[in-house]
């Protein structure tokens, strides 16, 4: 450890963990996703890491033991709340996503396939019981919601790969619904056409006393 600072090495090898594995992997990798599943960039979380290093540097810098135990403390405390603050925002964000995606498989097969259904009914009331866990700082409740994004992305996961394909593209049954249309057209428009044509000579026939 750095024997330039003043704090111990017990306090400089905390400060160390939190800035490799809470802020650097666990943090960093949260912070990504949410960015890119929302493109959301989380000021409240970015504040909170700002006061995260503020305690950190307060630590390093502390000669009491304790008081800097307790910097310690409190840089971790901004850490989970940042952390928190990303996990929600990408919960909301992908579970929102999902019930579109939901949507467009309902749109395509006139009804909600009944394990996507049963997905989306579970994944509403496990959000209501995580949000409601974050806002009163509930123990565990960062493992809860990380559990949470996980179980979102393994129903989307699961939507795209047995109903839907690339948005770019119709889905197969897209194509079929739409060449089915597509070729139906002239038939129904021929069928009518003589149809019509048919009861106009009746009525013609009708009119001049004949049949």
């Amino acid at each position: 450890m750095n024997s330039d600072l003043p704090s111990s090495a017990s306090v400089q090898a905390e400060v160390l963990r939190l800035i490799t594995h809470d802020f650097h992997q666990e943090f960093g990798e949260i912070h990504a996703r949410t960015v890119a599943f929302t493109d959301i960039q989380p000021e409240q979380a970015n504040n909170e890491i700002r006061n995260a290093l503020n305690h950190m540097a307060r630590a390093l810098l502390e000669t009491d033991e304790t008081r800097a135990k307790k910097d310690v403390a409190k840089a971790y405390s901004h850490l989970d709340r940042a952390t928190r603050d990303c996990l929600k925002i990408a919960i909301i964000g992908k579970h929102e996503h999902v019930k579109r995606l939901a949507q467009e498989v309902r749109e395509i097969e006139r009804v909600t396939p009944r394990k996507v259904a049963d997905d989306l009914e579970a994944l509403e009331t496990r959000r209501i019981k995580a949000l409601r866990q974050e806002s009163r700082g509930d123990n565990g409740c960062t493992e809860s919601m990380a559990q949470l994004l996980n179980e979102i992305l393994a129903v989307e996961k699961y939507i795209r790969n047995n109903w839907l394909v690339d948005s770019e593209r119709k889905t197969l049954r897209q194509k079929i619904w739409f060449w089915r249309l597509r070729c139906s057209i002239p038939i129904i428009s021929s069928v009518a056409v003589t149809f019509f044509a048919t009861l106009l000579v009746m009525a013609a026939l009708s009119m001049l006393g004949i049949g």
